[in-house]
């Protein structure tokens, strides 16, 4: 038998996205992509009623990624290395096309059934991230913040401001005027500084990671103010028996500065 008789005339009639192509749209532009050609999938083999699902659920988990993602930490997303994410959605698509399609796919081959090429996938990846990616730098600098963010900047500002004037005091002389300026300048600064990390955490909707900021920052302002009394000492007193507690404050102060 020939075969070329065993093909199925009607299959050679239209194209669907295999595996790998989708594979491929996935890690390019999100599991949006995906949902494109699983659509489309669906609409050539008679059932687009399952393809408009797939393409809703593929737009709801591309957001429901873009807000998990959002509220991760800074701090924990530089840890996680670029490709890891993208893998991690496509795998999951991978799994889901091979027990939905794999047949349909397989069958589709065998009666002589054309695809589309991985080019033309990639495109569509291509171009959906090509969309998704201005809309979300626009949303994350021009849409609506969760907190007053500008308040917040305005406090680190002022608590940076406090910080460079108080440190001026590492650049004076050991002597009565070094005292002056801790009593005077440099611990009611810090002092200052305590009271506008408290404030910052008062601000309405203030994200975790910054209120963990404000706490590493207090607790700095707290060290310094228990280094500067010290210093304080050690100055009146003309001695260096309070050295080593210094050294440890300032071991301290390096540790929490590596924190934030």
């Amino acid at each position: 038998m020939n075969n070329n008789q065993t093909l199925d005339p009607i299959a050679e009639q239209y194209k669907l996205y295999s595996a790998m192509s989708i594979r491929i749209a996935t890690f390019l532009g999100t599991p949006i992509a995906a949902g494109i050609l699983i659509r489309k999938n669906y609409v050539m083999l008679g059932d687009e009623d399952k393809g408009k699902n797939a393409l809703i659920i593929s737009i709801i988990a591309t957001l429901g990624l873009f807000v998990v993602l959002y509220f991760i930490p800074e701090s924990m997303m530089d840890r996680i290395p670029n490709l890891v994410i993208p893998i991690m959605y496509m795998t999951i698509v991978h799994y889901y096309v091979q027990s939905t399609f794999d047949a349909a796919l397989k069958k589709h081959e065998a009666n002589g059934g054309a695809f589309y090429s991985g080019w033309r996938a990639a495109g569509i990846g291509l171009l959906v991230s090509a969309i998704l990616v201005p809309a979300i730098f626009l949303y994350a600098y021009y849409g609506p913040q969760d907190f007053d963010a500008e308040a917040y900047d305005s406090g680190i500002e002022r608590f940076q401001k406090n910080e460079e004037e108080a440190l001026a005091v590492y650049d004076m002389p050991e002597d009565l005027s070094a005292v002056d300026f801790i009593r005077e300048t440099g611990i009611p600064l810090w002092e200052e500084n305590i009271e506008i990390t408290q404030e910052l955490d008062k601000i309405e909707g203030l994200y975790p990671e910054y209120i963990e900021q404000n706490k590493i920052l207090r607790e700095y302002s707290e060290i310094r103010v228990e280094s500067y009394q010290l210093l304080e000492k050690a100055i009146i007193e003309q001695t260096s028996k309070y050295n080593r507690k210094l050294e440890l404050l300032y071991s301290k102060i390096d540790a929490t500065l590596a924190d934030l």
